[in-house]
Order: C-alpha cells, then structure tokens, then sequence
C-alpha cells in the first residue's frame, strides 16, 4: 500500500518536472522573443533619431534591468524548479493544472493527496485504513497519463513569433547591411555623440598651400553630397561672410592682406563643417650678406670682404 502512495507522489513529481520543463521551453523562446523584438526597435530608433547621450545612458541601464528580470521570469525560475533547489509549485496546485486536462479527476486527485497527508499525522492502526483507502483511490488513476496535461506544443505560437522576428531581421540585414553594425556601435559607445550624416559636405581644395604673410589668398571650396547647396557662408568668430560661386557646386573667398594664422568654419543652412585653418609663413627676406672680392693681380688691390653692404663697386676681371 504504502508503495502505491510513493507512485502517486512519485507520478505528481514528474508532472511537476515535466511542468518546469515546459515553462523553461516557453520561457526561452519568449526571452528571444522578448530580447530580438525589443533589438529591432532600439535599432531602428538609433537609425533614425541619432539618439542622444543622455537617453542612450538611461536606455543601457533600463536593457540591464529588462535582461534580469526577463531571466529571473522565464529561465531561473523554472531551472530552479526543474532541479527542485528552491521554491517550486506545490502538489495541491499541480493538481490544479491536471484538472484543467482532466476535470473529472479533481475531487479524487485533491482527495488521494489529503489522505497522503494524513499518513505521517495517524498511529500505525490507522495509517492501514488510511493506506488502504489511498490505494483505491490510485489503482483507479495510476494509469492515467498526467503528463499529456501539459503540452510543449501549445509553445509554437512563440515559435511562430521568433520565426517571423528572425525572418524581419535577416530581410533587414540583406536590404541595409549597415544598419545594425552601425547602430549598435553608437549604442555601445553611448558616451559619445553621434551626428546624422549631412546631406552634403565641404572640401577645401586649397588647404595646404603656403600663404606669404601680407599678401591675398583665394579660398576655394566645393560640396559633395545628395544636394549642392545655393549659398555658402564662411564663418570667422562671429561674423559671416558669403561665399561667391563659381560654378555649380564650387566657391571662393578671398582673403585680402593676411597677416597671420586664420581659423574658420563653413556653414550652408543647417550643415556646418568642421574647423579648418589657414597657415601662413613669413615673407622671404635677407638677413645678412657677405661678398669676398678679389681684384686682378695689376691692381695690387687685397682681397676684401664687404659686409651688409647694398652697392659694391670692383676693378673689371675681379
């Protein structure tokens, strides 16, 4: 009799397993759900909006948050269970669950456990009425599979729903290649601010040639982009000046007497570039001149060295 017992507690402990199984199952195909859903829509944010330092901060503390509790749910929870470590559902509401597939058996499941439990309360007269009771309760369900009350079937919505996330993600993939690379590496790094590409942008042609102190130097620029910009502004600490244009997407500036190094920004609407210098050098001068001369042996006149001097007057042949 009390062998008949164990096999119901025995029978009620592989549901309960069988159970923890099915919600490890769902809960990672939720997760993946859950975590692959939730890629794409911080993907595309950062695609589109460029988001800012501050909310990209908040959003990498709040993903932390959402992974922990997202794995507490739907994988430690029921590892836990499964491996009967910690907290798990009682034999009262398995039987619960089993009644949902098998109603007509709740009052004799609920019944059967009862008694079980009375078994370790009675003197050992009475735990063979007790016993003896149990066993006709369980020789009328020791055949009945509890196990079909819980299906791993009913877990393929969720893998329909995966299957369709996977399926948008590797269309996004194949049409925009760069669109999750560079979006998560700007969400990686989200101390650091990121601007949308222009439409446009601006090439200094004549950067790097020297310009004499004193003297004019014509800047000439052109755009590169979607769009040629109709006017260009040259921006020098807080005054503008416009650029002339010279062709379709070339222009020009020209700085009279520069005296120095010049720094300065181009602006069209709302594209402005980055910071460009102009470097100038000194003008060529002579510092310091020396001539050695040496008159014809007639002249009998040594041979000098004139220092600094602006006119020399020699003997012919020297």
């Amino acid at each position: 009799m009390e062998n008949n017992r164990e096999i119901f507690i025995e029978k009620l402990d592989r549901f309960i397993r069988r159970y923890y199984q099915n919600q490890l199952l769902r809960g990672v195909l939720i997760s993946l759900v859950l975590f692959l859903s939730y890629f794409l829509v911080i993907s595309f944010s950062e695609h589109l909006l460029y988001l800012s330092v501050t909310f990209k901060t908040i959003l990498i503390f709040v993903s932390i948050f959402l992974v922990l509790l997202v794995f507490y749910k739907f994988i430690y929870t029921p590892i836990v269970g499964m491996l009967k470590i910690g907290k798990r559902i009682s034999y009262r509401q398995a039987i619960n669950i089993i009644s949902r597939y098998f109603p007509n058996l709740e009052d004799k499941l609920i019944n059967t456990l009862e008694l079980s439990e009375l078994v370790s309360n009675q003197s050992e007269s009475e735990n063979t009425l007790l016993l003896a009771s149990i066993n006709q309760r369980i020789d009328s369900i020791k055949l009945i599979p509890f196990k079909n009350a819980v299906s791993f079937q009913s877990n393929l919505k969720y893998a329909k729903y995966l299957g369709i996330i996977v399926v948008l993600i590797i269309g996004v993939q194949l049409i925009a290649p760069d669109l999750f690379s560079n979006s998560t590496e700007r969400l990686v790094h989200y101390k650091k601010e990121y601007a949308p590409p222009a439409d446009f942008y601006f090439i200094v042609e004549n950067l790097s040639e020297k310009i004499v102190k004193g003297s004019d130097f014509s800047l000439k620029v052109s755009t590169e982009g979607k769009y040629v910009p109709e006017e260009v502004y040259l921006l020098l600490g807080n005054s503008r000046f416009l650029l002339k244009k010279t062709n379709p997407n070339t222009f020009s500036y020209l700085f009279r007497n520069l005296n120095g190094n010049m720094k300065f920004q181009l602006q069209s609407g709302k594209v402005l570039s980055k910071e460009f210098e102009l470097k100038t050098i000194s003008k060529p001068g002579i510092k310091n001149l020396s001539i050695s001369i040496q008159s014809p042996t007639y002249t009998k006149i040594p041979e000098k060295l004139e220092k600094n001097i602006g006119d020399v007057s020699v003997p012919e042949g020297s």
